[in-house]
C-alpha cells in the first residue's frame, strides 16, 4: 500500500507539474489565435474568439495592415476544435499573414493556405476581406465561409457570397480558383464576419440561432462600432442559450474609423 501510495504520488507530482507547463503554451496559442495587428489608417477592428473545448480553438482571426496598402481582416475556420486544431491553425494564420502583408493578391494567398494544408486531413474555410478608406471600397474572397455581414449605414444589411469552394488538399487550385469581388465600404458601413458556431449555433432544445438572428441584432444595434456588434452578437447567444460547447464561437468586424485625429479602435480580444 506504501509503495502503490508513493506511485500515486508521484504520478500527482508529474500532472501537476505538467498543467503548469502546459497553461502557458495553452494561453499562448489562444493569444495568437485571437490576436489582430493594429489595423492601418482609417480602419477600427474588434476581434474576439471563444472556444468550445478550454481556450484552443479551430478558428482563426486577424488584421492585416501592410506598410503601404489598405487593411486587410480575415476569419477561418478549420474542421474540428481543441489542441490538435489550434496547433493547425497557427501554422495556417501564419501563412496568411505573410502573404497579406507582401501585398500578394487574394486569390494567391488562400492558395499559399491551401498549400499550407497538403499533409493534412483537413479542411478550412476562409474570408479575406481588404478594407480600402482612402478609396471606399471593401475587396473580398470567400472559400465556402459562411457569408459575411455588411451592415449599411441605414440599417440595412446584406451578404457578401462565396468566390470560391472551401480551402482542402485534395482539390486543385490553380490560380483564378478563388476569385474576388468589391462593394462600397463607405462612412458607418459595417463589416462582421463570424464562424458557423454563432449561426448554426443550437440550445438544447435543437433550435438553430439561425442567420436572421445575427441580421436582426446588427440591424437594430444603437452605436454600430466592432466592438458594440461584437459584444451584442454574443449577448444574443447567451440569451439564446446557444450551447458553448457543440462549436467555437468567433467574430471579426470593422468599420471606417474617423479621420478627424481620434485614436482608431483598437483590436479587443
Amino acid at each position: 500500500m506504501r509503495e502503490r501510495l508513493a506511485v500515486s504520488q508521484r504520478e500527482s507530482r508529474r500532472n501537476e507539474e505538467a498543467l503548469v507547463q502546459v497553461g502557458p503554451v495553452v494561453k499562448g496559442l489562444h493569444e495568437i489565435l485571437a490576436s489582430c495587428e493594429e489595423p492601418g489608417p482609417g480602419i477600427a477592428v474588434t476581434g474576439d474568439v471563444r472556444a468550445a473545448e478550454g481556450l484552443i480553438a479551430g478558428d482563426y482571426l486577424g488584421a492585416v495592415a501592410p506598410p503601404d496598402g489598405p487593411t486587410a481582416v480575415f476569419l477561418g475556420d478549420v474542421c474540428g476544435h481543441g489542441v490538435a486544431a489550434g496547433l493547425l491553425v497557427v501554422r495556417l494564420k501564419s501563412v496568411l499573414t505573410v502573404g497579406l502583408r507582401l501585398d500578394a493578391d487574394l486569390d494567391a494567398s488562400v492558395r499559399a493556405v491551401h498549400h499550407a494544408l497538403a499533409d493534412e486531413d483537413c479542411f478550412t474555410t476562409l474570408a479575406v476581406a481588404v478594407l480600402d478608406p482612402e478609396r471606399s471600397t471593401l475587396t473580398w474572397v470567400n472559400a465556402g465561409h459562411g457569408e459575411p455581414f455588411l451592415r449599411r449605414a441605414d440599417g440595412t444589411v446584406r451578404r457578401l457570397g462565396t468566390t470560391g469552394p472551401l480551402v482542402h488538399p485534395f482539390l486543385e487550385a490553380p490560380p483564378g480558383t478563388w476569385g474576388t469581388r468589391t462593394v462600397r465600404f463607405g462612412p458607418d458601413d459595417l463589416l462582421v464576419l463570424s464562424t458557423d458556431g454563432l449561426t448554426e449555433g443550437r440550445r438544447h432544445d435543437g433550435e438553430e440561432f439561425g442567420e436572421q438572428r445575427v441580421c436582426d441584432v446588427l440591424a437594430h444595434l444603437d452605436d454600430p462600432t466592432p466592438a458594440e456588434a461584437v459584444a451584442a452578437l454574443h449577448a444574443a447567444a447567451e440569451r439564446f442559450d446557444v450551447d458553448p460547447g457543440r462549436d467555437d464561437i468567433s467574430l471579426l468586424a470593422a468599420t471606417p474609423s474617423p479621420s478627424d485625429g481620434r485614436t482608431p479602435g483598437r483590436p479587443a480580444v
